[in-house]
């Protein structure tokens, strides 16, 4: 399955929570994503993703 994620930050933190939860309801295995920009609007973004990889 391919999930196109929105390009503004705001809106690509709710779509990414409301995919991971998705994601844990269906008991996936792996998670491939590409990196999202970097930059101040996107940091909690990769902090989101840090925590789920742990």
């Amino acid at each position: 399955m391919c999930i196109a994620m929105p390009d503004d930050a705001a809106r690509y933190g709710q779509a990414l929570y409301h995919q991971l939860a998705q994601a844990d309801q269906l008991g996936v295995d792996e998670i491939w994503l590409a990196q999202p920009p970097y930059g101040e609007a996107w940091l909690a973004v990769h902090d989101r993703l840090r925590r789920a990889v742990s």
